[in-house]
């Protein structure tokens, strides 16, 4: 229920910004979860398998599948969240959320492939080692390759989201924008609390609080606004 103190567009923006929020509030959780059940499930191949000559082969093949599980399950979730407070009247669930899900693995993979091809955003040193106690230290060309991340990420999030978009709304071309310009906001998020805070564990806490309504101010006005021009109108109310 929309409350009378804010206009719809407010009001949409308020409950695109709960509903991502609410979904990476689950993200601790869901590395928790996933990776009890992974090295429950090793300890189980290992007590049974571990003589094989294929086991090694197996084990690898297993742990190159845990990264692409947990940001499937961590896009399912926030997509969950944002469907729930946000896109009932647009689409169903399951759209929105194995959208979300496969989205996290494309931006998962956009991740690996710009660390791959651009310089590190912080300095090889001991000081990014896990630890309370650890600092970030940034390289020298830290704004060109933060920006260059979170360009190619927002690009690959925004082309699934997009494809399923355009079925619903007119000119969805614009969140392609919106969410590469949200990208490079939860990028300018991390850093600036990595400059400002500069202790890992704790960036890394607020950064998955702050990021998400960062993300969700910059893209939730445009997708009110891809809203108002539906192709297939559902219950507005």
């Amino acid at each position: 229920m929309r409350s009378g103190s804010l206009t719809p567009k407010t009001d949409f923006i308020v409950r695109w910004v709960a509903g991502t929020l609410l979904g990476c509030l689950f993200i601790p959780v869901i590395y928790l979860v996933i990776g009890t059940m992974w090295e429950f499930s090793i300890s189980i191949v290992s007590a049974r398998f571990q003589a094989e000559p294929w086991y090694d082969g197996l084990i690898d093949i297993l742990g190159s599948l845990l990264a692409p599980l947990i940001v499937f399950v961590i896009g399912a979730v926030i997509g969950f969240g944002q469907w729930l407070l946000a896109l009932q009247n647009l689409l169903r669930a399951w759209v929105w959320v194995l959208t979300s899900a496969v989205n996290g693995i494309v931006v998962l993979y956009a991740l690996v492939a710009a660390n791959r091809f651009a310089p590190s955003l912080f300095l090889p040193t001991p000081s990014i080692a896990s630890g309370f106690g650890s600092r970030f230290e940034f390289s020298e060309t830290w704004f060109t390759v933060a920006l260059f991340i979170g360009i190619t990420c927002g690009v690959a999030s925004g082309m699934s989201q997009w494809i399923v978009l355009r079925r619903y709304v007119e000119r969805a071309s614009l969140w392609l924008l919106a969410v590469m310009i949200g990208s490079i906001g939860i990028v300018g998020v991390f850093v600036t609390l990595a400059r400002v805070v500069k202790n890992v564990v704790s960036v890394e806490a607020l950064s998955c609080c702050v990021s998400p309504v960062a993300y969700g101010l910059i893209t939730g006005g445009v997708f009110y606004s891809l809203l108002k021009h539906r192709k297939h109108k559902r219950d507005d109310r």
